[in-house]
């Protein structure tokens, strides 16, 4: 394997195109294959519609009501009394008379639980779910996000709830937030320190991933607004472990965020970590000497990486700890995903928690 450019300092210039970050996209006249029309009045599914978005449930449908409710304020100056639904799986195509276009409004947040089926150690099926929420935009980039062991999706002190509505409200990127699910110490296997009802929580870690990558994959034109993405990812300690394991096996993962990263899942993690051919960005605190030695390692060893850009965060503990850390790690995001020149500096970071 070759080595890739190294970065411990300064400015990173890429090829990377910039995107127009649209909240609303102009489709076609005519909404996707399967949606059907849902015309506002006289129909059955009217009042849900109209009470999903912020419109209320009165019978009489009128510019004025339109217009005073956030998520239709936008179709306000060119509204009629003609307005049809077209209900998509995590959003809606409204359509005005004048002018003829079809716009596209995301959902706030989608929620979703995948059930899925993994064998224990004595080859039995354990059926687990993962829970997902999405942040969508019609952005054309998304952010996998892998949060700790000891964190669900919405993080501690719902941290990643709050940067994925943030990224959302800024047009800069779908957030897809998720956890696998947690040891439940009901058996002890001898080969790993974990388990989750006598499956391997480390094949946990990295087989949740996977699914929810293919749920991205697959509803990417509602979740961000094209089927042709690019995709980040970021994992926050165990989670950046899975990260390494997973990216590498997706096309459209170009580049990846290991946050306070530990070789949690073994093996996995360094095979994948060497076959990765895109951009890797690691951020540790200076207080967390596993996170900088993993670093460090992998600075040292073979990779296939495109480039891999390695801070060191002062006065940071390996959770992040602290006001001004919090705004550090939203800062990480943009510095991976939007290449922020002034990591690790808390200038302008969104304050995730006390």
């Amino acid at each position: 394997a070759g080595r890739p450019k190294h970065d411990r300092g300064g400015t990173f210039q890429s090829s990377r195109r910039s995107r127009a970050s649209p909240i609303l996209q102009s489709t076609m006249l005519s909404p996707p294959n399967g949606i059907a029309p849902v015309h506002l009045d006289g129909c059955p599914a009217r009042r849900q519609i109209l009470a999903d978005y912020g419109v209320g449930s009165s019978n009489s449908t009128n510019a004025a009501t339109l217009a005073h409710s956030p998520p239709l304020a936008f179709l306000a100056s060119s509204i009629t009394l003609n307005i049809s639904i077209f209900v998509a799986p995590f959003g809606c195509y409204i359509l005005a008379q004048y002018p003829r276009t079809w716009q596209y409004r995301p959902m706030d947040t989608l929620n979703e639980t995948l059930v899925r089926e993994i064998p224990d150690y004595r080859g039995e099926k354990v059926t687990y779910e993962v829970p997902i929420t999405v942040y969508p935009t019609s952005s054309g980039v998304m952010i996998i996000n892998s949060p700790g062991s000891g964190e669900l999706k919405d993080g501690r002190q719902d941290r990643w709830l709050k940067l994925g509505l943030h990224l959302q409200k800024q047009g800069i990127a779908t957030l897809v937030t998720y956890n696998a699910p947690r040891p439940d110490f009901q058996i002890q296997l001898p080969w790993e320190p974990y388990s989750h009802q006598g499956a391997s929580w480390n094949q946990l870690l990295i087989d949740s991933l996977s699914h929810v990558t293919d749920f991205c994959l697959e509803h990417a034109q509602d979740l961000c607004g094209t089927a042709d993405l690019e995709i980040g990812m970021a994992g926050f300690s165990s989670g950046g472990s899975a990260v390494g394991a997973v990216a590498w096996r997706y096309p459209q993962v170009k580049r990846i965020l290991l946050l306070s990263t530990y070789d949690s899942v073994g093996d996995p993690f360094y095979i994948g970590i060497e076959e990765f051919p895109g951009d890797i960005y690691i951020a540790f605190g200076s207080q967390d000497p596993m996170a900088g030695l993993l670093a460090y390692v992998l600075q040292s060893g073979p990779l296939s990486a495109r480039s891999l850009h390695i801070r060191e965060v002062p006065d940071c503990n390996h959770r992040f700890g602290g006001a001004t850390n919090s705004r550090i790690l939203s800062n990480a995001f943009l510095w991976a995903f939007q290449e922020f020149p002034d990591f690790p500096s808390p200038e302008g970071g969104l304050q995730l928690y006390e």
